[in-house]
C-alpha cells in the first residue's frame, strides 16, 4: 500500500484519470510521472562499447506499464537503431516515485527489423535487477550487458520489458521519454482488446506526442568469422 501511495503522488492528471477507470485487477494503467525537467545523473555503468541513444539526454516526462498489457510478448518497450558492430549492452535510463523492491526484474532484448517495427529475436538476456534507480525529476542510467554480444547490420532494435507479472502492482520504475529531442522511432507491444490498436506501434498511441525514449545500445565491432585452413584431401571428404 505504501508503494502505491508513494506512486499516485508521483502521477500526472492523466494517469491518475487512466487509474480512476481502472481500480480493479482487469483493467490495465498506463502512468506517467508528468511534465518537468528530468535531469540525468552522473553514471559509470557500462562502457563496454560506443553508446548509441535516440534521445537527447533530457527526459520531460516518463512513462510506464503495469497489468494485463505485460503478458509477453506485451508490454516490451523499443528503439531503432543502424549500424553494424556487436551489441555489447542495452542501455535504459530509468526514474522511479517511491522505493524499488529488490527482485524486481527486466529483461533486454535485440531484434533485427521486421518493416519498421522489431522482427526476429537476435540476443535476450532475462532476471536483470536494474538496481538504484533515480527518483524524478532525476533519472539514472542502467547499461544491461549481453554477454556473447548480438552482431547486427542495417536497421535493428534494442528494447526492454518489465518483468512486473500481470496482477495489480505499483509502478516499480519509469522509462524516460523524450519530448522535444531529434526523435527516433519509440515503439510499445500492446496486447490485443485493450482499446489501443494491438502489436508494435509508436507510445505516442498510448501517451501523446514522444519523440523518443530512454532505450539505447552499445556496441562493438563484431568478431570476424574464424577462416579455417583446409586441404584439397579435407574439403572432397566433406562430400562422401
Amino acid at each position: 500500500m505504501n508503494y502505491l501511495i508513494a506512486a499516485l503522488g508521483g502521477l500526472s492528471i492523466a494517469a491518475l484519470s487512466g487509474l480512476s477507470v481502472a481500480a480493479d485487477a482487469s483493467q490495465t494503467v498506463f502512468g506517467d510521472v508528468g511534465h518537468d525537467q528530468g535531469r540525468l545523473v552522473p553514471t559509470d555503468e557500462g562502457a563496454c562499447g560506443t553508446l548509441l541513444l535516440n534521445a537527447d539526454g533530457t527526459y520531460e516526462n516518463a512513462i510506464a506499464l503495469r497489468g494485463e498489457i505485460l503478458t509477453p510478448p506485451y508490454g516490451t518497450f523499443s528503439e531503432c537503431y543502424e549500424g553494424t558492430g556487436a551489441v555489447c549492452a542495452v542501455v535504459v535510463d530509468l526514474t522511479t516515485t517511491s522505493p524499488t523492491p529488490t527482485e524486481t526484474t527486466l529483461d533486454v532484448y535485440v531484434w533485427d527489423d521486421g518493416g519498421g517495427v522489431p522482427g526476429t529475436v537476435l540476443c535476450v538476456e532475462t532476471g536483470f535487477e536494474p538496481g538504484e534507480i533515480a527518483v524524478w525529476p532525476e533519472v539514472s542510467r542502467h547499461s544491461f550487458a549481453l554477454p556473447e554480444g548480438c552482431c547486427v547490420d542495417g536497421t535493428w532494435w534494442a528494447g526492454k520489458y518489465d518483468d512486473w507479472g500481470t496482477e495489480p502492482t505499483v509502478f516499480f520504475w519509469y522509462l524516460g521519454a523524450d519530448l522535444d529531442g531529434f526523435g527516433g522511432c519509440p515503439r510499445v507491444n500492446i496486447a490485443p482488446d485493450l482499446g489501443y490498436p494491438s502489436g508494435w506501434q509508436n507510445v505516442s498511441v498510448i501517451f501523446g506526442p514522444i519523440q523518443a525514449i530512454g532505450i539505447g545500445a552499445e556496441i562493438v565491432p563484431c568478431d570476424p568469422v574464424p577462416v579455417r585452413d583446409a586441404t584439397w584431401g579435407g574439403v572432397k571428404s566433406l562430400y562422401r
